[in-house]
């Protein structure tokens, strides 16, 4: 039984990996300079824009030419990017408005709404809101403070609900304009070591799935990034308290760079993806977690519909793995205590 549920997993990531490949040399899946193009003149404004994922958002905006306002709560780390933002369009044809505002989105409500006024005022309507202000922690459930599970919600939940309340008046408003919302591949499936900053992530999938159903007739499109690790300075100061289970567990993911996150979260945007993943394995997760997640594609709803049953087998398998990862762990540590 085993065997056979393995070999349909097999036959079910040969035929998606082979589906994928073919819908790319047929020109269907990969039109990115086509969608980017899209981004000129646009207006974008980027919380948690000064680094990471953010930043490379905001570069890949700036290059394609769209006016960019970006919001952090660092004001030093906000004037190197936008002087590194302004050296890029300084090369490109037409002129591109870039500002910054430094605010703690998670804060003051507000004091946000006055940012996004004082940002509609200088470079115009507001076409594409993405909500990147996010923070991390990990650690065992036991050993988390309460006040990281406070500050988890603050941060990455309240820190997207403050300007996304902003905009969306002046979206409906104009009947135009795209959210965006970055979570975490932990925010489709929970993680050893991440009860705080997964259940943080899981809150903004119920945010913007129920923002989806309210703006859609205001053709205002909501996307979901589901990023898994990337290379930014917040992961680099989460690895200092990261579990060692929690590091094993993760290196089976591996590690992406931001602006390839940015390359694919705007063609996502561009073609109004409601989910937006980055890696086969992350693919796979996102369509075993679909579940009543918007449909905005027929064909995606086939490739989910007729897909789901073989590949929840696989991420089964995955699952397995990580426990026993877990497993040896734990008696690793439970010999060392015994040998002290």
């Amino acid at each position: 039984m085993v065997c056979f549920c393995l070999l349909t997993g097999a036959v079910a990531v040969a035929f998606f990996a082979g589906l994928h490949f073919l819908l790319k040399i047929c020109g269907f899946a990969d039109k990115s300079k086509t969608e980017l193009r899209g981004l000129k003149g646009k207006h974008i404004v980027i919380t948690g824009g000064s680094s990471g994922i953010g930043k490379s958002l905001g570069m890949l905006a700036v290059e394609n030419g769209a006016n960019v306002t970006l919001i952090a709560r660092d004001e030093s780390k906000l004037q190197k990017a936008v002087d590194e933002f302004r050296s890029l369009s300084s090369g490109s044809s037409g002129s591109v408005k870039i500002s910054y505002y430094s605010v703690d989105v998670s804060k003051d409500h507000e004091k946000v709404d006055e940012v996004i006024n004082n940002a509609t005022n200088a470079n115009g309507p507001i076409d594409i809101l993405v909500c990147c202000a996010g923070t991390s922690v990990s650690g065992r459930f036991e050993d988390t403070p309460i006040s990281d599970f406070k500050s988890m919600m603050d941060v990455n939940y309240f820190g997207t609900v403050y300007p996304i309340k902003s905009v969306v008046p002046l979206m409906k408003a104009r009947r135009n304009g795209k959210i965006v919302v970055v979570s975490s591949v932990v925010g489709m499936f929970g993680l050893y070591g991440y009860t705080a900053y997964s259940a943080s992530k899981y809150a903004l999938r119920g945010l913007a799935e129920s923002l989806q159903m309210e703006l859609t007739p205001y053709n205002v499109g909501v996307t979901m990034c589901m990023p898994p690790d990337t290379d930014t300075p917040g992961y680099e100061e989460e690895m200092k308290t990261k579990p060692l289970e929690t590091k094993l567990i993760s290196e089976a993911g591996g590690l992406v760079h931001p602006d390839a996150v940015a390359q694919k979260l705007y063609k996502d945007v561009m073609k109004g993806k409601f989910l937006s993943t980055i890696g086969f394995e992350n693919e796979l997760v996102a369509l075993v977690c679909a579940g009543a997640s918007p449909v905005v594609s027929f064909f995606q709803l086939a490739v989910e519909a007729f897909s789901m049953g073989a590949i929840r087998i696989i991420v089964a398998v995955i699952l397995l793995r990580f426990n026993w990862i877990l497993k040896k762990c734990m008696r690793q540590r439970d010999s060392s205590k015994k040998a002290d």
